[in-house]
């Protein structure tokens, strides 16, 4: 458990570290539950087109986590990572990799 304790503080540093060399100067980030979820969803759908992955299987492929459907739904009132993914899909393979998604 130690050596975990010790990675979890350390990388932090290390990334740290690494936006100082590169010249970033800004603030830290702040979370942003939002951000993040539209993040994780333009990586999802951009994942899913690099595997070949059709709409279709996207959809269905979605359905199959009801505990994050369930969360979602309680949360935002809709299935808003499915939504997200979806449309993110939609505007990647139309050739919109700087679309910004409506929720």
């Amino acid at each position: 458990m130690q050596r975990w304790n010790n990675i979890i503080i350390i990388i932090p540093l290390i990334i740290n570290f690494i936006l100082h060399y590169l010249g970033y100067k800004g603030e830290p980030f702040l979370w942003d539950e939002k951000e993040r979820i539209h993040l994780q969803s333009q990586l999802d759908a951009l994942f899913f087109i690099l595997y070949g992955i059709e709409r279709e299987d996207v959809d269905y492929i979605m359905e199959t986590f009801p505990i994050i459907k369930k969360q979602d739904k309680e949360k935002y009132g809709k299935y808003l990572r499915k939504h997200l993914i979806l449309e993110y899909y939609n505007a990647y393979k139309s050739g919109n990799f700087d679309a910004k998604v409506r929720e």
